[in-house]
């Protein structure tokens, strides 16, 4: 990498490609969110929730769900 680092937390997000500094697309993005959510049963925050999964914040994913406009209840098995 050329020294660059990007400001978000988690790996799955912000991975800069030595190519071009780009991040990971959004349909990428969703799918990693939707299968953390999947296996934690809809928990983002926690030890066992989503967001630990991913390595980044509750706080983040909340806005990130909100963002790509993703239904965590789906996930939440009863």
């Amino acid at each position: 990498m050329t020294g660059r680092r990007c400001r978000c937390v988690g790996i799955y997000f912000c991975i800069l490609l030595a190519a071009g500094g780009a991040q990971v697309p959004v349909a990428r993005e969703r799918k990693l969110i939707e299968a953390a959510l999947a296996e934690s049963r809809g928990r983002v925050s926690g030890p066992l929730g989503a967001a630990a999964k991913l390595g980044i914040p509750s706080t983040t994913l909340e806005s990130k769900i909100k963002a790509l406009k993703i239904n965590k209840h789906r996930f939440k098995t009863g």
